[in-house]
């Protein structure tokens, strides 16, 4: 086991605030004026440089906050902070996250049913996040489902995990209250997204990768997220084209 070591409460803080801030800021760019036509693709492919560039921002921002709060001595150093082991045994808790993943995405699944079932009546027509409606299109190019695939599986989950994990809710819990920061930083990752039938299934997930993150580090965390992403990814690109 791998648990991360807290950080100071005051650096906590500065950690929890840097990740808000980053995420709030994503969250206010447009994805698809993040995302550019492919030339000479049908309308709305996204340009794959521009996709995996887009996941590999937060990652760089995630990585560099990280490092700042863990630099100060005698305070736990990046690997610490992240909660990251030797090569075999994170390689062993990224498989067996991967593998939770893809189990928890089931009952992910009938939340989100439910949550539309429930919000219909309300108004809110049934719309699928942009990547997942560009994985659903027969018409994106083949280069284009590979970059989202790829930003699902691999970019976003290290991005996130560092920011909402690692800096959001670690550094919440190092004021003492782990419950609260999860159910805070949880209900912050769900919002980000944007899409209101998705709040529910992406705040138990959330709760989910937060208690895989405090007990066992970034590797089980990451690994479960890759897990969810592949197997939405899977049912959009081959099942629901």
């Amino acid at each position: 086991m791998t648990p991360p070591r807290a950080l100071p409460p005051v650096w906590g803080l500065r950690a929890a605030g840097a990740a808000a801030l980053w995420g709030l800021l994503l969250a206010s760019c447009s994805l698809p004026s993040l995302l550019r036509r492919a030339p000479g693709g049908p309308a709305g492919a996204p340009d794959p440089l521009f996709v995996l560039g887009g996941a590999a921002v937060p990652l760089v921002a995630g990585l560099a906050i990280a490092s700042w709060v863990s630099r100060p001595r005698p305070w736990p150093g990046l690997r610490g902070v992240l909660g990251l082991g030797g090569l075999r045994r994170s390689s062993a808790l990224l498989a067996c996250g991967f593998f939770a993943g893809l189990a928890a995405a089931v009952p992910m699944a009938g939340l989100f049913m439910l949550s539309q079932a429930l919000l219909e009546p309300l108004g809110f027509a049934p719309e699928p996040q942009p990547a997942v409606a560009w994985l659903m299109d027969p018409a994106t190019p083949p280069a284009a489902v590979a970059a989202l695939v790829l930003a699902a599986i691999v970019l976003a989950p290290l991005a996130e995990e560092i920011l909402y994990r690692a800096m959001l809710f670690g550094g919440l819990a190092a004021q003492g209250r782990p419950v609260r920061a999860a159910v805070l930083s949880s209900l912050f990752f769900a919002a980000l997204h944007l899409s209101v039938p998705a709040v529910l299934p992406l705040f138990a997930l959330a709760l989910l990768l937060c208690a895989l993150w405090r007990r066992w580090g970034l590797a089980a965390s990451v690994g479960a997220h890759a897990g969810f992403n592949a197997a939405n990814a899977a049912l959009a690109a081959f099942f629901l084209r």
